[in-house]
């Protein structure tokens, strides 16, 4: 079910090459044409989308119909934003038999890791250009990261069949998310991964601002300020695919990117209610409290900095600049075919499978 930003790339690429085995049990991820499950969750979100929802709940059924599996596993973090209730009545609709019996596993990271890891995100998909403190303010109006009363809604709808489980390595199994899933989904029956899950990589602080820079070049209204969280396809798209080129030929020079301390003591007021409600309602201990206490901790000193002059030599930078701009008027010419080529180049990059023509 998500949450985005708790290892659905990790758990989705393992699940969609069939990297696992088990003996004893047989697991079905009823996915074709892709590894997510994310069109299933859009329908759900979209109230005029009643028809393609029925649609793809019958693809899925057709598939664990053709296979008979023991457990069907659907991912998508996109179920982050459906209204359980939505997904109830849907399942009692078009999937009735399944309804007792189904399971709805959450992950939930802590409130300053799914900060940093939104701004990356946000600044490689091109949603927003501003500073890690304007992101936290933006978030905390919209209450985006205050968790309690999403995740109590999904336990009141599912009771005991909904699971939630914080993405802090010492609470999962073998200290990874996919393990923890898997053991979850196979219960006590052994079961090994046979290769590596592929991961979104977190990116270092240099190769993010060369990200924004690319970005703020190719959006049809460039600024260099804190934004209106809009971006094109293209730009999603195209983001996604260079920030997986980059983390495939690492820097030998990356700096992580890391809340300052002021912001961190701020993080921990505004966030210090939440954690602690969730843990009462979920947790074993306090995972969610302890992380943000020692947040501050763990901060840098001042805040950093996404400006390209900041990281690179003015000879660097202009070598930047005149490809940033090459590459975006490349890309305007036909945004829809290098929309349709970065999102295939992802789908390999994803599942192994090749790229088509």
């Amino acid at each position: 079910m998500g949450d985005r930003k708790t290892g659905s790339t990790a758990i989705q690429s393992t699940l969609a090459v069939g990297a696992w085995a088990c003996d004893t049990v047989k697991l079905l991820y009823p996915v074709r044409g892709g590894s997510t499950h994310i069109a299933l969750a859009r329908t759900m979100i979209d109230a005029d989308a009643e028809p393609q929802r029925q649609s793809h709940f019958d693809l899925i059924r057709r598939e664990i119909d053709a296979s008979q599996p023991d457990i069907a596993l659907i991912s998508a973090e996109k179920f982050e934003s459906v209204d359980p209730e939505v997904l109830r009545d849907s399942l009692q609709r078009y999937m009735p038999e399944y309804v007792e019996t189904a399971r709805f596993v959450s992950y939930v990271r802590p409130h300053v890791d799914r900060t940093l890891s939104s701004y990356a995100e946000q600044t490689k998909q091109g949603l927003f250009h501003g500073s890690l403190a304007e992101l936290h303010a933006r978030l905390m109006r919209r209450k985006r990261f205050i968790y309690a009363p999403r995740f109590l809604k999904w336990a009141k709808v599912f009771g005991s069949n909904f699971i939630l489980r914080p993405l802090v390595r010492d609470h999962l199994v073998n200290r990874d998310v996919v393990y923890d899933l898997l053991s979850i989904t196979f219960g006590m029956a052994p079961f090994e991964i046979r290769t590596p899950p592929q991961s979104n990589e977190s990116l270092g602080l240099e190769d993010l601002a060369m990200i924004r820079a690319l970005q703020i070049r190719i959006s049809e209204k460039p600024t260099t300020k804190g934004a209106g969280g809009k971006s094109s396809t293209l730009q999603h798209a195209f983001g996604w695919n260079f920030a997986a080129r980059l983390a495939a030929d690492p820097s030998t020079t990356s700096t992580k990117l890391r809340v300052h301390r002021d912001l961190a003591l701020k993080m921990r007021d505004d966030y210090l209610p939440d954690a602690r409600e969730l843990d009462a309602a979920f947790f074993d201990g306090t995972p969610l409290t302890n992380e943000l206490l020692a947040a501050p901790d763990r901060a840098v000193a001042s805040a950093q900095s996404l400006d390209l002059a900041d990281h690179f030599t003015p000879a660097e930078m202009r070598i930047f600049s005149v490809f940033s701009a090459q590459v975006s008027d490349l890309l305007k010419i036909n945004p829809d075919h290098w929309e349709k080529f970065f999102r295939a180049q992802t789908n390999q990059y994803l599942t192994g499978k090749p790229k088509p023509e």
